[in-house]
């Protein structure tokens, strides 16, 4: 998903679908990166440059974060100059609208509507992976067991360790401390001077401390067990 950007050399606009007197089909709307503030009645024009649509300027530059454009509080010059010429109300250029947008995406309201949406989205998945895959596992499991219970035994341990080690590094893959793959929230190409941090990137730095943690402990409990596991396989 490419998220708008501010012209090098004038003004671009986003506009609402098409609709009433704006004679547009979807496919052309899209084609024409959503924007036909020339087709404006004078009315309509008059009511964008209030900033209330249907055509709205595209003064700030933004980039894909997870799949939604976040502003940046940078605006461009050429743009924002352009837009006070056509005589548009005064756009304030701080973290007034960054904070405003903020408000809006991170309301509880909204973050339940995108959590029914992914639900909505990956429902196939969650039933293939949540419940049909792990059952048919599960049963594979206790025939092993029924009948290579002393070989599953160290097969347990073993696959257990190397479960923790390999999530633990690969948290720290993701988390930038180990190889070149650090987790970034931009989704494709940016302006390599634009740095946007997320709180899943904190997040991820914790889990990665708490699964080094598990991994230590989990690794020293198999150790201490390895004695009595030689002594219990033989009776089974």
């Amino acid at each position: 998903m490419e998220c708008p950007t501010p012209a090098p050399d004038g003004l671009n606009f986003v506009c609402d679908y098409p609709e009433g007197d704006i004679r547009l089909s979807v496919d052309d709307w899209i084609n024409r990166d959503y924007n036909y503030f020339e087709m404006l009645t004078p009315d309509m024009r008059n009511s964008s440059l209030q900033l209330q649509g249907p055509c709205y300027p595209v003064i700030f530059p933004s980039v894909n974060v997870y799949w939604s454009c976040q502003y940046i509080a940078r605006a461009s010059n050429v743009s924002l100059t352009h837009w006070q010429q056509m005589g548009g109300v005064n756009i304030e250029q701080n973290m007034l609208i960054d904070k405003t947008i903020h408000k809006a995406i991170d309301s509880r309201s909204a973050v339940l509507k995108r959590y029914v949406a992914d639900i909505g989205k990956s429902w196939p998945v969650l039933i293939v992976c949540g419940a049909l895959l792990p059952l048919f596992l599960s049963v594979i499991w206790l025939l092993m067991i029924r009948y290579f219970v002393a070989a599953m035994t160290w097969i347990t341990v073993v696959l257990f360790n190397a479960l923790i080690v390999s999530v633990t590094m690969f948290c720290y893959i993701k988390a930038g401390w180990l190889g070149n793959d650090p987790l970034t929230v931009v989704i494709g190409e940016s302006d390599p001077y634009v740095h946007i941090s997320g709180r899943e990137i904190s997040h991820l730095h914790v889990a990665t401390v708490l699964m080094t943690v598990i991994m230590i402990i989990a690794f020293l409990s198999s150790i201490a067990i390895v004695r009595r596991i030689l002594i219990a396989t033989p009776v089974l």
